[in-house]
Formats: C-alpha cells, structure tokens, sequence
C-alpha cells in the first residue's frame, strides 16, 4: 500500500511540474497570429541564365504585405501533412494562391520591427 502512495506522490509531483514549465514556457514564446491572404508566387526556384533565382511570394493581409523567400519554417500541404522546412506546394505555381499562415511580431536591438512567417498552410 504505501509503494502505490509514494507512485502517486511522485506522478501528482511531476504532472504539477509539467504543468508549470508548460506555462513558464508559454509565457516566454510570441503569440503566433494567424492571417489568410492571397499570396503571388514566382513558382519556387527558377534557373535563369545560369543562376538560380529563389521561390519568392507575397501576401496582403488586413493591409500588411509579407514576404516569403527560399523556404518557410513549417507548411502544411492540402491533405494535412506537415513538413519542416521547403517551399510550400500550394506557392509551386506561378499565379495567385488562397494561404493561411502564422505569423510573429520581431524587434530587433536596434528597434526595427517587422513581422515573420513562421508558417503556411495551403487549402
């Protein structure tokens, strides 16, 4: 009786310590905003006389433009997959595509500001 007392003291003990850094933690990170746009996309890297050109988009959202170049953090693709790292499948043709992404707001030292997706996710 008293080995099962002392499990659940030691499970009671870490789940509040768990519970406790989850907060910690999530108090430290940015809150991650999530906008929907029409991005335009050049398509994804494109070779032109003997350079490569990175895949370049852009999207509009509640009137602020973003900026994608060479890759984002994490995309999700339609079927609802998640992949680190790339360019996004939906942003692989040239033209106006429907995104939802994840944005935070940066400052940098020197009080520059600007805002950074960290994620995309095609319909």
């Amino acid at each position: 009786m008293k080995g099962r007392l002392f499990t659940w003291a030691i499970l009671t003990v870490a789940l509040a310590a768990v519970a406790v850094g989850t907060y910690l933690l999530g108090t430290l990170n940015p809150a991650i905003h999530v906008s929907t746009g029409t991005a335009y996309s050049n398509g994804g890297d494109q070779s032109v006389g003997g350079y490569v050109l990175p895949a370049e988009a852009s999207v509009m959202a509640d009137g602020t433009a973003y900026g994608l170049e060479g890759a984002v953090s994490f995309w999700e693709d339609p079927s609802g997959g998640w992949h680190d790292g790339g360019w996004p499948s939906c942003l692989a043709s040239l033209g106006d595509h429907q995104i939802r992404f994840g944005w935070v707001s940066v400052s940098a030292p020197d009080g520059l500001q600007w805002r950074e997706v960290v994620w995309v996710a095609c319909p």
